[in-house]
């Protein structure tokens, strides 16, 4: 199997099947809109969400007053990507929650944020009956650790208006679940390394500098690299199982 990467052009994707056959692209089209114009953008390194993008697989809820959405019909709409998710794209497929009318007075108020909505997640998950993946685990100073939704564990990726990395610099506050199980999936086709590569390289050539809190899958614990802000070595993780 061929990955088709960033670089193909939109317009070759007309035509075939796509994630909006399955389920909703996303609930607020302007948002969506504004969103994917600066994942598009050269400030953007993840050739990952790129190629979500260019292939409609990318997969969007704003949660916010004016759409009405709230957490709970996120998680929902979440569930649904992972049954369909595998069908969307075994390679490129993604899930983002954005909220469009949340602000914040600087970089750690947004880890805050972040850690405390996965906390409401990981409770409405608990609540629809899932356990916490064993593919992972739920000890955010390991190297395993996952955050666990649908029974599946995601790396999740925070963006927001004031972070200091520039290719975590959205307009709008987002979170951005990609699945493990896509990860090894790509290991498997021997894409994934490829992948990181670039996307690395695109990071240094935007910043100037790889995110300190940056390590190879599967080598230190992820937790620290999803809200984006600098951590130093005493950072302990506010989420617990």
């Amino acid at each position: 199997m061929v990955i088709v990467f960033y670089a193909l052009k939109r317009s070759m994707y007309s035509g075939m099947i796509m994630s909006a056959d399955l389920m909703e692209v996303t609930n607020t089209p302007a948002v969506l809109k504004e969103f994917l114009e600066y994942v598009d953008s050269d400030r953007f390194a993840c050739i990952g969400a790129k190629t979500a993008a260019a292939m409609n697989t990318l997969i969007h809820r704003d949660c916010s007053r004016e759409s009405k959405f709230t957490l709970s019909d996120a998680f929902e709409a979440l569930r649904k990507f992972c049954i369909n998710r595998e069908e969307i794209s075994m390679t490129n497929s993604t899930f983002v929650i954005t909220f469009s009318d949340k602000q914040f007075a600087d970089e750690m108020s947004f880890e805050s944020f972040l850690w405390n909505t996965l906390s409401e997640m990981h409770v409405l998950d608990r609540n629809a009956g899932y356990s916490w993946s064993d593919e992972c685990s739920s000890d955010p100073s390991s190297p395993e650790f996952g955050f666990s939704l649908v029974n599946e564990p995601f790396f999740v990726v925070g963006l927001h208006p004031l972070a200091s990395r520039e290719s975590r610099l959205s307009p709008i506050p987002a979170l951005v679940f990609n699945a493990h199980r896509q990860f090894r999936y790509l290991k498997k086709l021997g894409a994934f390394e490829k992948m990181q590569a670039e996307i690395r390289r695109r990071e240094i050539s935007i910043q100037g500098d790889l995110n300190p809190n940056l390590s190879n899958f599967g080598d230190d614990s992820e937790a620290r690299q999803y809200a984006g802000n600098a951590t130093d070595s005493g950072w302990k993780c506010p989420f617990s199982k």
